[in-house]
């Protein structure tokens, strides 16, 4: 019965980290917490957590790519790039959105 509550409760963490992913909200990385969280509890190998955290530094690195080629495809200069980076990280440690 504990595995089955446990089980739900991860689900449901991953269905609300899936919710704030659209909204800006680093919801990936809420799910890599609790996949090392589990983990860590379940006594597992580190294999797939270290795949996950991969995965995740992946695709903010190509979120970045992807925002410096819409930068320069749309006319936006170096300056509003980097401007737009740092505001992301802003956002990260201080919240969403930053105006």
């Amino acid at each position: 019965m504990t595995t089955a509550l446990g089980a739900l409760g991860i689900a449901a963490v991953q269905a609300v980290a899936l919710c704030m992913i659209p909204l800006g909200l680093p919801g990936i990385w809420l799910q890599v917490a609790v996949l090392g969280a589990t983990t860590w509890a379940m006594h597992r190998p580190l294999g797939v957590l270290l795949g996950a955290a991969t995965l995740a530094i992946a695709s903010e690195i190509v979120e970045i790519l992807a925002g410096r080629w819409g930068a320069r495809h749309f006319g936006g200069s170096r300056h509003a790039a980097w401007g737009a980076l740092l505001g992301g990280f802003a956002g990260l440690f201080i919240g969403t959105p930053v105006p």
